[in-house]
């Protein structure tokens, strides 16, 4: 006889700060209208996306940084699979706030590139309630990125 245990994962809350949402701006504009990629446009954007999903159930896990600023700020980081962008995050309870995204390239581990830290909205399985860029308009105009 097998038995399977199913196991209560927890879930987190998904609080995405204004900055945070303008530099995923930023990136996928850059490969939508500087590189002319549609293909990595949408590529990027779903692999922004399952990152976030992933946040919901792992965002405990993942220690805090190790790097004496990151460590300072209580952040995490979370890469995404399949480019080479980092989520900066903090857990505070059941929520994962979202503080930056940066690229790997970027120097985002000094004193000159902290961020403020504003919450714009919170995403929660499926339903996203945070506001996301309209890639296709101007960088204050605020639209759901996960709405198809």
């Amino acid at each position: 006889m097998i038995y399977v245990r199913k196991l209560r994962v927890k879930q987190y809350k998904i609080v995405i700060t204004d900055g945070a949402n303008k530099q995923i701006g930023q990136f996928l504009r850059y490969v939508r209208n500087t590189l002319c990629n549609e293909q990595a446009y949408e590529s990027l954007k779903e692999d922004y996306r399952e990152t976030l999903h992933e946040l919901e159930t792992m965002a405990g896990i993942i220690a805090i940084d190790n790097n004496a600023l990151l460590k300072k700020r209580k952040l995490r980081k979370i890469h995404f699979r399949r480019h080479r962008y980092t989520i900066l995050y903090r857990v505070e309870e059941d929520i994962a706030y979202v503080i930056e995204i940066h690229h790997e390239l970027e120097d985002y581990m000094t004193e000159n590139n902290t961020k403020k830290d504003i919450i714009v909205g919170i995403a929660k399985g499926e339903e996203l309630i945070s506001p996301e860029f309209d890639f296709d308009k101007n960088d204050d105009e605020i639209v759901s990125l996960f709405e198809d």
